[in-house]
């Protein structure tokens, strides 16, 4: 694909920011989430444009597989709803071909939101040209507004747009990845995500459509738990049985071998079927997300109490025990030495999440039916989900400088430390409970890191704010 001048051929409104201005610098931290003091896509488009104009800022190929390798090191074990083979050849077929009014708009959407994000993992600035990944985020909308995204659904259209709202999350832009993931949801719905797929749908249809409903669950709970909004993904006639083990059920060696015949393997991806540890991992985010969506999210929303009693609190605690305990192996523990980087990462993610919500449950009371908080195994899950943070960023220190997921859930966990120790001092608990010992490290630890670790602008705002908060402001209950 030929490359053009990107600052000669963009049109910017007057307001615009520069195309080639750090995307941090627009951030804003106000009320109880960031927010965007301009519309979050970046207009540089004229009427008559077309897909051409948004190919405009493509980088070399060079680069572009560099923020590619980057997106499936660090996003796509999280997300695996990009089959990472298919993606790549038909990445390449792009970038061989000449014809720049024969590429799919929603193809091109796809590579821009993948580049947007493995963007924000380049620390090395001089490694790559300096178009900023607010850049490639704007190319990617333009590129679904031109599919005509709204009206015609599709597979690969919600695949989009979960990396976007998943890119808005990594920027802390949670109102605006809210506002979005309303059309993901919608869209979802209309496509039967919510139900068993049909009879006649493919092996990789199949797999792609569950992991697509489990990666949209997931990141309705997030985002309704930190806003403390209503979950829009409750209504499912399906759950995580549905996603079949290896060689099992609708992901049969013999069916995957017809697919491949009678498709090729520009259209299916072998790695993509036949990964158990992903479908391990989905499975275990999914249980989580569905446990999270009833039992925390949906009253925090409408402003009840999480646990009616004491025998309730006692249930809800050994469900979720019960829900870790079962996850296949190596998910139900927080031993994450001695695996793959894309298994290690998934198992920090399914840890950190579950002693989160361990924390949250053991935290719980209820005033009028005398439940009281269990400070001791509330202590004992924060450690555990502290240490998974810091086994993060003892391997990938740039988690520190980013408010991405990783980062956010290690502060709300830290502000629920906070809140511990105030509790301690009013129950007037023993201090030599060898967990609060260990908890009061762990703060202390992730208030160093906070306080040498640097970033963009937007960071640095939104460090200070959060800092003071642990430090010294009221932390609300």
């Amino acid at each position: 694909m030929k490359r053009m001048s990107f600052s000669a051929n963009i049109h910017s409104s007057p307001d615009c920011n520069s195309p080639w201005q750090s995307s941090t610098d627009t951030v804003a931290h106000e009320g109880r989430h960031a927010t965007q003091k301009t519309y979050p896509f970046r207009n540089y488009w004229t009427a008559p444009g077309g897909l051409s104009e948004a190919l405009v800022p493509l980088p070399s190929k060079q680069d572009a597989e560099l923020m590619i390798d980057k997106f499936f090191l660090h996003v796509d074990p999280l997300y695996p709803i990009t089959p990472q083979a298919v993606f790549r050849a038909r990445a390449e077929s792009f970038w061989a071909s000449s014809q720049e009014n024969a590429a799919d708009a929603i193809e091109v959407a796809l590579i821009y939101i993948i580049l947007a994000t493995g963007r924000l993992f380049i620390t090395d600035q001089g490694s790559v040209d300096l178009v900023s990944p607010e850049t490639f985020l704007s190319c990617a909308y333009r590129a679904l507004c031109l599919s005509s995204f709204l009206s015609k659904w599709s597979l690969q259209s919600i695949q989009v747009l979960i990396l976007i709202c998943n890119y808005f999350v990594m920027n802390n832009r949670t109102a605006d990845s809210w506002t979005f993931s309303g059309i993901i949801q919608k869209q979802a719905y209309g496509l039967g995500l919510h139900k068993l797929p049909p009879k006649t749908a493919a092996v990789s249809e199949k797999q792609l459509r569950y992991r697509l409903w489990q990666a949209l669950m997931f990141q309705d709970v997030s985002l309704s738990y930190y806003l403390q909004l209503v979950p829009l993904t409750c209504q499912h006639s399906i759950d995580a049985s549905a996603l079949s083990n290896v060689d099992e059920g609708d992901n049969r060696p013999g069916l995957r071998m017809q697919e491949l015949l009678a498709t090729g393997p520009v259209v299916s991806d072998l790695a993509f079927l036949t990964c158990q540890s992903d479908v391990s991992y989905v499975r275990a985010m999914w249980q989580f997300a569905k446990f999270m969506q009833v039992n925390i999210c949906l009253p925090g929303a409408l402003a009840r109490p999480v646990v009616r009693d004491s025998a309730h609190k006692a249930a809800l605690i050994l469900e979720l025990q019960s829900l870790y305990n079962g996850l296949d192996p190596p998910y139900n523990t927080t031993a994450s030495n001695n695996h793959d980087h894309r298994t290690w990462r998934q198992i920090i993610m399914v840890a950190s999440n579950y002693h989160f919500a361990f924390t949250m449950l053991h935290l719980a009371e209820n005033a009028e039916s005398d439940v009281r908080r269990d400070l001791h195994e509330a202590l004992k899950a924060s450690a555990k989900a502290m240490a998974c943070f810091f086994t993060l960023i003892a391997a990938e220190p740039q988690h520190a400088a980013m408010w991405a997921p990783a980062n956010t859930r290690a502060y709300a966990q830290a502000v629920m430390i906070k809140k511990m120790f105030s509790l301690v001092d009013q129950q007037q608990q023993r201090e030599e409970d060898p967990w609060l010992q260990l908890v009061k490290g762990d703060f202390d630890r992730y208030i160093d890191i906070l306080v040498h670790t640097h970033g963009a602008p937007g960071f640095e705002q939104m460090k200070k704010e959060r800092l003071s908060k642990l430090l010294g402001g009221q932390v609300m209950s």
